[in-house]
């Protein structure tokens, strides 16, 4: 039997000995073995390795071997099941934050208090964090990691038993720290139910 995760290409292959060796796979979706063509996502359906570029779907499907020796006396491979793994659900994230100082333009963030709603509260995941779409490069300090607005950081959702993975991103909304001295200007006293007016000046942003 094969597992794969979900999505991924898989293979099944046969050895025989003989001459002038003819092979045909059979797959069997629950409702008996039928022949497998080549097309959509199989290939190598009459030489001794079928090759499925696509497991999508295919979860629990059986696969065996006819060969012949010139067309005559058929052996029968052992049936094989594809057991198909499905990815981890993976959520896009949206995190406001606030710059570290006024016109910075740069906040401090903590990723990682998005794991749990990146991989939807589930159980057994590990999340690790990457700069990249790519996975390859990894932030170095998730905890604390600097951002601009709209920084976009990517996030590898696992599941533990399976080794299955998806991937989700996290956008980083960055709000302006008010900068500046606020001055107050408006009456220093009124009377009793009567109505003033203050206004602040001196404040950007």
């Amino acid at each position: 039997s094969q597992q794969v995760c979900e999505g991924l290409a898989v293979s099944f292959s046969v050895v025989a000995t003989g001459t002038t060796l003819n092979y045909q796979w059979h797959a069997d979706v629950g409702t008996g073995f039928t022949n497998v063509n080549n097309g959509g996502v199989y290939s190598g359906a009459t030489t001794n390795s079928l090759q499925i570029g696509n497991s999508t779907g295919l979860n629990n499907v059986r696969y065996q071997c006819v060969i012949t020796s010139g067309g005559a006396c058929p052996v029968t491979s052992s049936a094989a099941p594809l057991v198909v793994n499905a990815r981890p659900l993976a959520v896009n994230q949206t995190q406001n934050a606030c710059e570290n100082t006024p016109g910075s333009g740069v906040a401090t963030v903590d990723l990682t208090a998005l794991n749990a709603a990146i991989a939807s509260n589930a159980s057994g995941i590990t999340v690790a964090w990457f700069i990249n779409a790519a996975l390859s490069s990894p932030v170095p300090s998730p905890t604390n990691t600097a951002a601009t607005n709209n920084s976009v950081f990517y996030a590898s959702v696992t599941n533990n038993s399976t080794g299955c993975s998806n991937s989700a991103t996290a956008t980083i909304t960055l709000s302006n720290r008010p900068n500046g001295a606020g001055l107050i200007a408006g009456a220093t006293s009124v009377c009793i139910d009567e109505e003033a007016t203050y206004t602040i000046s001196g404040i950007t942003n």
